[in-house]
């Protein structure tokens, strides 16, 4: 069940924006029931109140079609958890909530959102997060049990080509261009690359869009290293493999982030990661992997690129991929969530 959001943000706002899409779909074995519904900022009780009733209907739809289901599974703790607490409580169905919004403790323990947040928090019978980081900032809510569940990939889609030579070191930074993001912080690294280590065999492509994308471009000419940097803006994610096989590392410089699904994407690619310390890619990047920053300023990521650059370290792109099928791999991921469900289930019962 998906239920997108309509945002009301003035009176003339009010139309059909979002367009026309299938109320209904059946892929690779899935039931996909959606709709949408109208939101209005800083008038949560209201939307609450929506997104509550539209979700009592495509349940009742799902159930007289479907019969009832054995766990409800929500992601974000809201609207998605929201709206799993009310079905619960109503249909007694246990409730898994997966939290992965980088958003979850600035807006969503804070403001309109805190009591509708609290509640999730208080009655869902499972929680799980995508990296330790967010396991422990939901824990310090209160919540005793909040068990780490990765996100995962298709690995199928990623290979290993060794074949590929470039001329000059090929970074990779996949990412929205956001503040959070740490696009500054990458820019002014490169600026110390260039302008203080006096190398310049090296490029970075910037993979990702935003309303932030010619602020950076900017940015990078007033530096004076628009030469060492290539902005793609959006591309399409069948795109991303090709793109990380033909790359030698990919670079997160992100303030925060729940997990970072591009460092897996690269690392089932074989490819190192070069990260600041934000939080999810803790998780995955060891020693044999990529190199972790003790912060995220520019000063140390431009060390740590030199480093990469000048080959300092040999890394095995086929252990780095092994560390992903082992523990990324969409195989070894949708067994922990399978025992889960089993648990909960039991455990309700």
């Amino acid at each position: 069940m998906n239920i997108k959001t309509n945002w009301i943000l003035s009176p003339k706002n009010i139309s059909n924006k979002l367009g026309e899409f299938p109320k209904y779909k059946f892929e690779n074995g899935i039931h996909l029931y959606q709709d949408k519904c109208y939101a209005i900022p800083k008038f949560q009780a209201l939307s609450s109140n929506n997104y509550k009733k539209k979700a009592e209907k495509m349940f009742r739809n799902i159930v007289q079609e479907q019969g009832y289901p054995d766990i409800i599974h929500a992601h974000i703790t809201y609207p998605g958890g929201y709206i799993g607490t009310e079905l619960s409580e109503v249909y007694d169905i246990p409730l898994v909530v997966t939290e992965h919004a980088s958003y979850f403790s600035d807006q969503l323990l804070s403001g309109m959102y805190k009591r509708y947040s609290e509640k999730v928090l208080k009655k869902a019978h499972r929680y799980t997060a995508v990296s330790s980081q967010l396991a422990k900032i939901i824990k310090s809510t209160g919540r005793e049990e909040c068990t780490v569940i990765p996100n995962f990939i298709n690995i199928n889609d990623f290979v290993v080509n060794e074949n590929i030579i470039n001329s000059d070191f090929l970074f990779v930074n996949i990412a929205a261009m956001r503040h959070i993001k740490g696009i500054d912080i990458l820019l002014k690294a490169i600026e110390i690359l260039v302008f203080k280590f006096n190398k310049k065999n090296f490029k970075v492509d910037f993979i990702g869009g935003g309303s932030e994308l010619q602020k950076y471009i900017n940015m990078a000419i007033d530096l004076g290293v628009i030469k060492w940097c290539d902005f793609h803006g959006n591309i399409v994610h069948s795109e991303i493999p090709s793109i990380l096989e033909k790359s030698n590392a990919l670079i997160i410089s992100s303030r925060f982030e729940t997990f970072g699904i591009s460092g897996i994407e690269a690392m089932a690619c074989g490819k190192p990661v070069l990260s600041t310390n934000c939080g999810g890619p803790s998780d995955y990047i060891n020693e044999n992997t990529g190199i972790i920053l003790k912060g995220n300023s520019p000063e140390e990521l431009a060390m740590e690129m030199l480093s990469f650059i000048n080959q300092d370290k040999r890394w095995d792109p086929y252990t780095i991929r092994e560390y992903v099928e082992l523990n990324y791999s969409s195989s070894s991921v949708s067994k922990k969530i399978l025992n889960l469900y089993n648990e909960t289930v039991i455990n309700n019962n």
